[in-house]
């Protein structure tokens, strides 16, 4: 699978931004110290994130934004009576940026399986439409069929039933072979396997390059000598 890089770079720029937001946010919280509560706007890397990246980048960068914010708390001197809640603190910052993307993942997740399900119907009704529009010009209109081939004359040109099938109809066709021309075939291996000394057994076969009506008129050899009675 190719991936080109008109491909590439937009993802690129989205986690770009994700890292670019989450500085800001953990210098901005850094700064403030302990006087401003700003663990709302860790939320916002996540979201860009989640929204265009996998599952396991969303996790990713929910545990940096974790990790963010410990060193943003233990940078601005807040202190704790026991080291234990600052890791606890945390570790419930990672769970809440984790939960949170994992649920915007798989709402956008579900947008895009929506969106290709309308797609995919909006091109089946199309396809019905022709179809059925197909088959009212056909009813109006005199079809004629090949006595000899089968064929079908559509808008001026000769097909097969399964062309027209699937040019006319738009119809799934398959090939098979019927009970009555299964037994023709097995008839027709059956005169062929039996020995030629049975079929042509009592037969006076004609000579090559002469009619059944010449055959006995034809005139004799010309390599084969004459006896004439002598004088």
């Amino acid at each position: 699978m190719k991936i080109s890089v008109t491909t590439i770079a937009p993802l690129w720029k989205e986690f770009l931004a994700s890292v670019v937001s989450l500085a800001v946010v953990s210098y901005v919280d850094y700064i403030t110290s302990d006087e401003l509560l700003l663990i709302v706007f860790y939320f916002i890397p996540i979201a860009i994130c989640a929204w265009h990246k996998k599952r396991e980048i969303v996790l990713l960068l929910a545990l940096v934004s974790g990790v963010c914010w410990v060193l943003a708390d233990y940078g601005s001197g807040h202190h704790y009576s026991h080291p234990i809640y600052q890791f606890w603190n945390g570790f419930i910052c990672f769970a809440s940026f984790a939960a949170f993307g994992l649920v915007l993942q798989r709402l956008k997740t579900s947008f895009d399986e929506q969106a290709r399900d309308k797609e995919e119907l909006t091109k089946a009704l199309d396809e019905l439409k022709s179809s059925a529009g197909e088959i009212q010009k056909l009813r109006k209109e005199l079809q004629v069929v090949c006595a000899w081939t089968n064929r079908i004359r559509v808008e001026g040109q000769w097909m097969t039933l399964s062309e027209f099938l699937t040019h006319s109809l738009h119809l799934n066709v398959s090939h098979g072979i019927s009970p009555e021309a299964m037994k023709k075939m097995m008839e027709t291996i059956t005169q062929m396997e039996q020995p030629a000394s049975d079929t042509g057994k009592g037969q006076d076969f004609p000579q090559p390059g002469l009619l059944p009506t010449e055959q006995g008129n034809r005139p004799p050899s010309p390599c084969k000598s004459t006896r004439h009675p002598a004088i």
